[in-house]
């Protein structure tokens, strides 16, 4: 569901966007990998990258806010499809609705999520409120589940959608972002470019560059101030 990824590396970091970096509207523009960043600068849209999966999205992505104080984040990147006849390989498409999937007990038809066992991922304090289920982003868009490993064959998939039948793509990043943004007090906003069917492993049947191009042209079309200047 998303391009091969580096190896990480403990002294390697992207650097602070300086100030200028978020004149235009105060956008930070966000996306998991370099190789997804590459692609997007080649658009005009300059990234930084959150890492891969949702413990390194959400640290990183908390870290950038508190360093950049934007007034709205917007993630872009690539992610797998449910549903192919609504969402094929090489669209791309807003998302609105982020629920986090793999957190709480058993794999496969055997897990029970976090809610199902009457749980939360935070619990409310006076200076906090309590994460909900599915977190909301200030678009209206179709809902993203964020998992922590990606579906292996079509029968993974079609477990994580029983768990949530109206969820038209999976990722493994934007709920962390959501999350952050949620804590920070900043509007999120969240496009993924479609690089396969989820389930689906044999990259002969991907489109990352396609959906990569097809989600910076959605960005541009959305938000043309976000473009850099060449």
């Amino acid at each position: 569901m998303a391009p091969s990824h580096e190896t990480p590396s403990s002294t390697r970091r992207d650097p602070i966007p300086p100030p200028e970096a978020l004149e235009r509207g105060q956008w930070l523009l966000l996306t998991p990998t370099e190789p997804e960043a590459k692609r997007l600068a080649q658009a005009g849209l300059v990234a930084r990258r959150t890492g891969f999966g949702p413990v390194a999205a959400a640290v990183r992505s908390a870290a950038l806010l508190a360093q950049t104080r934007p007034q709205r984040v917007l993630l872009l990147g690539c992610a797998g499809s449910y549903d192919a006849a609504r969402l094929a390989p090489g669209q791309a498409a807003v998302f609105g609705r982020f629920s986090l999937g793999g957190i709480g007990v058993g794999q496969g038809p055997d897990h029970r999520s976090i809610n199902e066992l009457g749980w939360e991922a935070w619990t409310a304090t006076e200076e906090h409120a309590s994460w909900p289920a599915t977190l909301v982003s200030a678009s209206e868009g179709a809902h993203l589940v964020s998992v922590c490993a990606a579906s292996a064959h079509p029968g993974e998939a079609a477990a994580v959608r029983t768990r949530y039948p109206d969820a038209l793509a999976e990722d493994m990043e934007a709920y962390a972002v959501a999350a952050a943004c949620r804590e920070a007090g900043v509007p999120f906003h969240c496009m993924r470019g479609i690089s396969n069917v989820v389930g689906e492993r044999d990259r002969a049947h991907w489109k990352l560059a396609a959906s990569l191009d097809e989600v910076a042209r959605l960005a541009r079309e959305r938000f043309p101030q976000l473009v850099s200047p060449a």
